[in-house]
């Protein structure tokens, strides 16, 4: 109901042409025209500037954020709703766009709770083999669409970005030139930075919403070296 019939439309008539475009003919090419017309609001597209860049500073103060500590045996302050991004060490174009929560460790330092079967977990693994420290950067709040991207079970080689703009209905505004990837325009925050090879740090315990504790193990650990923001900021949480 919220974003009423078009992705699936598009999608079912995108599977369509695939079953039925080959071999391409004039006619049939005349025939698909339709969906060449909406192909054109689907994907992304480079801003000068945004609202996510009003403010960007080199000393980020991750304590400063309202992060949530919500059962008595929580390690900490947990980001709950990150949008983490990252792309592929060997094939930069390919990026993985996933909610990992983050334990805050201090100003500057968080945990990444990266699983390997999750995309940014096994881009991590890559970089790591590589001896490579892996560039990140998180997004907190923006489009509702990226959100649900982010946690949707896409294929691999399926961009979430791509699927968010095809919720939403536009393309998703980027900001090129303030750290390792481009920044989504819209969003609230963006906190820049990487994850060295080898590092861990104890991440947990946190209360889970299944009802239980989940308990503390070692993760690798975010380094925030720039975080951007709008004026007045809006902190998203769950």
């Amino acid at each position: 109901m919220l974003f009423r019939s078009r992705p699936l439309r598009l999608i079912r008539r995108l599977v369509e042409l695939a079953e039925t475009l080959m071999p391409p003919t004039p006619a049939k090419l005349w025939d698909a025209r339709d969906v060449g017309r909406e192909i054109f609001t689907v994907g992304t597209r480079r801003l000068t500037t945004g609202p996510v860049v009003e403010h960007v500073s080199t000393t980020p103060q991750l304590d400063a954020l309202p992060a949530l500590t919500c059962w008595p045996e929580d390690g900490g302050p947990f980001i709950t709703l990150p949008l983490v991004y990252t792309t592929h060490p060997a094939r930069p174009g390919a990026h993985n766009l996933g909610m990992y929560r983050m334990h805050v460790h201090d100003a500057r330092t968080t945990g990444m709770h990266w699983q390997i079967g999750k995309g940014g977990g096994y881009h991590y693994l890559v970089a790591e083999a590589r001896r490579e420290a892996l560039p990140t950067t998180v997004f907190l709040g923006g489009p509702p669409a990226l959100i649900l991207s982010a946690i949707a079970p896409l294929p691999e080689n399926v961009p979430e970005l791509l699927l968010a703009s095809l919720i939403a209905g536009e393309r998703i505004g980027q900001v090129y030139g303030h750290g390792p990837h481009p920044l989504i325009a819209q969003a609230e925050f963006a906190l820049m930075g990487e994850e060295p090879p080898g590092a861990r740090r104890p991440e947990g315990p946190f209360g889970d919403h299944y009802g239980y504790y989940s308990l503390q193990h070692e993760y690798p650990v975010f380094h925030v070296k720039r975080m951007a923001h709008r004026t007045d900021a809006i902190f998203p949480a769950t």
